[in-house]
């Protein structure tokens, strides 16, 4: 089990390397591939209309120049790491492809999204908005695309792990397709808040059962965490970041509020304090 189909959403941003060289470490482990989208940022055309006639030219003219900018620096950033880590030589090395822009007319960019193991991206592209709003939610409700936000680049050593437990599907969806990085983490702690759980859901959310699946998977280093009400806010980040955690599991959108509380919370949280951990997550 691996991930041999990688997207990976690039912007331009600063941290676009790291996240092209985690996702392409990932696929290159087992002769996959890591298909690069280009996202890059798009003006707010709500603003635009406060730009006088005179300025309009100029703004559009900057705002084609960045595009450019963007596509640019990916395109060379893919170019680097498929010559550094001699990608493309070997039928079952691994390779990167340019699959296309975001958004477009051209790919069904959506289409592709079925048949992908997952979506890499980093907090650059999702702090813009016509990203979030549209490609990601996408993946993560309607094709239930795994999706993990690299805060960090791929480490040498065998790092912890974190796993945000309530029983849910969401959750057990998450972990089940977190499998090949738990397995390489060099130790995995189950974190759970009893005061989110449902009465009608707490014989799937005990921690022995999951740590019964981990075993089967090959993962025996694993530990518990139980602290009622820690999660409030940004709690989980905080237990994780205490934990030395490197990655971070959890379920996304068990219920109506929860992208405000992961995408407003936690992801707001990631991006002020560059909290040391990748965040893995599935619907």
């Amino acid at each position: 089990m691996g991930y041999a189909n990688i997207i990976a959403v690039l912007s331009g941003a600063p941290d676009d390397a790291f996240t092209l060289a985690t996702a392409a470490e990932l696929t290159h482990a087992c002769g996959g591939e890591t298909r690069v989208l280009l996202a890059p940022s798009q003006p707010d055309m709500r603003h635009w209309s406060f730009i006088t006639p005179a300025a309009l030219g100029p703004a559009l003219r900057d705002a084609r120049n960045a595009v450019q900018a963007a596509r640019s620096s990916v395109e060379a950033l893919t170019r680097e790491l498929s010559v550094e880590n001699a990608l493309d030589l070997e039928p079952t090395s691994g390779r990167i492809r340019l699959i296309g822009e975001y958004p477009s007319d051209g790919p069904d960019l959506y289409g592709e999204l079925p048949l992908c193991d997952l979506l890499v991206l980093g907090l650059g592209v999702l702090a813009t908005g016509n990203v979030w709003e549209t490609l990601v939610s996408r993946g993560l409700m309607t094709a239930r695309t795994p999706l993990l936000v690299a805060n960090h680049g791929p480490v040498e050593r065998p790092a912890p792990a974190m796993i945000g437990w309530d029983g849910s599907h969401e959750a057990g969806r998450a972990v089940r397709a977190a499998v090949p990085l738990l397995k390489a983490a060099s130790r995995v702690v189950i974190f759970q808040d009893p005061d989110h759980i449902p009465p009608d859901n707490r014989a799937a959310a005990d921690p022995q059962r999951l740590r019964d699946y981990l075993r089967l998977h090959g993962v025996d280093r694993v530990t518990t965490l139980i602290a009622p009400g820690a999660s409030r806010r940004n709690g989980l980040a905080r237990a994780a970041a205490s934990e030395d955690a490197e990655l971070l599991v959890t379920g996304a959108f068990g219920h109506a509020r929860l992208r405000e509380e992961i995408f407003g919370g936690l992801t707001q949280d990631l991006l002020a304090a560059r909290a040391p951990f990748n965040l893995f997550m599935r619907h």
